[in-house]
C-alpha cells in the first residue's frame, strides 16, 4: 500500500469524538487564535488599519464574514462581537472549519498522523500529488472504505495538509472543479500547530458557519459586516481571482457592490477591501475610501510581490 493511502487508513481509525481533550498550555498574556489556514489575500498586515475602521460601538454589534477566507480579522477582533457568522462559498474550507468546531481533538490527531506521513515520506513532492488527485471525484477502496464521519475527518485533513504544502496556500480550481494548485517545496510547512487549532475552535464554538455565496445571508440591521473579495484586477498588480473555477471577474465585483448597497439601505454597516483601482472607486464613490499601502502575499514567483495601495471602504464614516 503507498504511503498516502496507509495514511488514510489510520485516519480512518481514529475515534471521532467532541471538545477538548487537553488545555491550551498556560500563557501570559493568553494568545489570539491566528488564522488556521494560509490564504491567498490574507489580510494579516492590514489588522491594525481595518480595526482602525471599525466604528466606535462594534463590540455591540452582531459580527459577519461573508468572504471568510482565513478569517484573520475575524480571529484578531470580530471574536469578541455579540454574536457572529462566518460563510464561504469555498466547501472544503467550511468543512475544515466544522471538523475544528465540532471535534478539534479528533481533527488534531487525524492532523498528526499526516504529518507524521508527509514527513516520513520518501519523496515529499510525490505525496503531495498523490493526497492532491484524491479529491473524492474518482473511486479508491481506501475512501470507499471509511465511514461518513471518516470521510469528512479526510476531507479536513486533506484540504488543511494540501493548503500549508500548496506553493504560497494557493487555492486554485481547473475548470474541471479539482484543486490544482502547485506543490509548495517547504521544508517546515507548519502541518500542526496544536495549541493554536485549539485557540481557532474556542473562538468557533458559538459562531455560525454557513456554506454558500454572500447573498444567501440574511442580516440584521446594525450587523457590522467585512467582505475581502478577491481583488478587482489591475495591469502594475496580477491579482489572483481563480479561487473557484468561474473565477471572480468585473461582473462580479458589479454584483457585490449593488449587494452591498442594498444592504446598506436597510441598516447593514458593510466594510469592503480591495485593490485600489478606477472600477473599485467608481462602484463605492459616494462610501468612505481610505487608501492603505500593503504587501500582497500571491505571485507566480517568489520575490514578485511589491507594495500597492488597497482600499478599505465603508459605508459609513466621512
Amino acid at each position: 500500500m503507498d504511503e498516502v493511502l496507509e495514511c488514510i487508513k489510520r485516519i480512518g481509525e481514529v475515534r471521532i469524538r467532541a471538545g477538548l481533550e487537553k488545555r491550551i498550555k498556560d500563557e501570559a498574556p493568553p494568545k489570539s487564535p491566528g488564522p488556521a489556514v494560509k490564504w491567498t489575500g490574507g489580510k494579516r498586515r492590514l489588522l491594525p488599519a481595518l480595526k482602525g475602521a471599525f466604528p466606535e460601538d462594534w463590540l455591540d454589534r452582531p459580527y459577519g464574514e461573508l468572504m471568510a477566507g482565513g478569517a484573520a480579522l475575524f480571529f484578531a477582533w470580530g471574536r469578541f462581537c455579540s454574536k457572529a457568522v462566518l460563510v464561504d462559498i469555498n466547501d472544503e474550507l467550511m468543512g475544515f472549519y466544522r471538523r475544528l468546531q465540532e471535534c478539534p481533538e479528533t481533527l488534531i490527531e487525524a492532523m498528526a498522523i499526516f504529518k507524521t506521513a508527509y514527513e516520513e515520506s520518501t519523496d515529499r513532492k510525490r505525496f503531495y500529488y498523490r493526497v492532491r488527485e484524491l479529491d473524492g471525484l474518482d473511486p479508491c477502496r481506501e475512501l470507499e472504505a471509511l465511514s461518513g464521519e471518516h470521510v469528512d475527518l479526510w476531507e479536513a485533513v486533506r484540504f488543511h495538509g494540501l493548503n500549508k504544502t500548496s506553493y504560497n496556500g494557493l487555492y486554485r480550481m481547473n475548470q474541471k472543479g479539482r484543486f490544482n494548485a502547485p506543490f509548495g517545496g517547504y521544508k517546515n510547512p507548519g502541518l500542526l500547530d496544536e495549541d493554536n487549532l485549539r485557540r481557532v475552535h474556542l473562538a468557533l464554538r458559538r459562531v455560525v458557519l454557513v456554506w454558500g455565496s454572500y447573498e444567501t445571508v440574511p442580516l440584521e440591521p446594525g450587523t457590522l459586516v467585512y467582505m475581502d473579495p478577491p481583488y478587482a484586477r489591475s495591469e502594475a498588480a496580477k491579482e489572483f481571482t481563480g479561487y473557484l473555477a468561474e473565477g471572480f471577474g468585473d461582473e462580479e465585483q458589479i454584483r457585490l457592490a449593488k449587494w452591498a448597497r442594498e444592504q446598506a439601505e436597510r441598516g447593514v454597516l458593510v466594510m469592503v477591501t480591495n485593490s485600489d483601482v478606477p472600477l473599485v472607486r467608481e462602484l463605492y464613490k459616494d462610501w468612505n475610501l481610505r487608501e492603505t499601502a500593503t504587501k500582497r502575499s500571491c505571485g507566480a514567483q517568489k520575490g514578485k510581490c511589491s507594495p500597492v495601495n488597497d482600499l478599505i471602504i465603508t459605508s459609513w464614516g466621512e
